[in-house]
């Protein structure tokens, strides 16, 4: 049999512990840095026709554009909060660009059974899609998934 015998101080197992603490700070720190970056979609879109044909794709009619600029604020209220869960439910997630500042392609809808107030959404921040959605206007309107 062999035995090994480790005398260790207070001192000497302490800066153990505070190594190894510190050791699990960095990986989980690194790990939320680099694993959380948006993830959303890899589908470039900057110009009108690119998000046009990006809504093509799902079947849709498309009218009029729009384009404009929206930033997305720091503290999300309720509106905000359940407009993220609808892009959370397919993929997107605005919690990522609180702060940052996005492109709103805006469509109008042709063939959608509930009118005529019915548009299409996508957001694009840096060139790729990182929301979208189809709401409508009416007086009971609604918002929805794109997919």
């Amino acid at each position: 049999m062999f035995f090994v015998n480790l005398k260790l101080s207070n001192k000497r197992i302490a800066i153990i512990f505070v190594t190894i603490v510190a050791a699990a700070m960095l990986v989980i720190f690194l790990r939320l840095k680099f694993l959380s970056k948006p993830r959303e979609s890899s589908i470039q879109c900057s110009t009108q026709s690119e998000v046009r044909e990006y809504l093509l794709s799902f079947g849709l009619e498309l009218g009029d554009c729009s384009v404009d600029d929206i930033t997305v604020p720091f503290d999300f209220n309720d509106v905000y909060k359940n407009y993220n869960k609808i892009q959370i439910s397919q993929g997107f997630n605005l919690a990522n660009y609180k702060g940052k500042q996005l492109n709103r392609f805006t469509f109008s809808l042709q063939n959608h059974p509930h009118g005529d107030k019915v548009f299409a959404e996508v957001l694009i921040y840096e060139k790729q899609i990182v929301g979208a959605d189809i709401y409508s206007t009416d007086l009971e309107g609604f918002m929805a998934p794109l997919k």
